[in-house]
């Protein structure tokens, strides 16, 4: 899987989230869940 180079995915406890590093807002109407596998 192939992430745009200004998000970054940071774990929180038990959750991986996705963090935009360019001050932007994110458009998360496109983002999945993803298992561990």
């Amino acid at each position: 899987m192939k992430i745009k180079e200004n998000i970054r995915i940071k774990q929180i406890g038990d959750e991986s989230i996705l963090v935009s590093h360019d001050g932007e807002n994110m458009n998360y109407t496109r983002v999945i869940s993803l298992n561990k596998s």
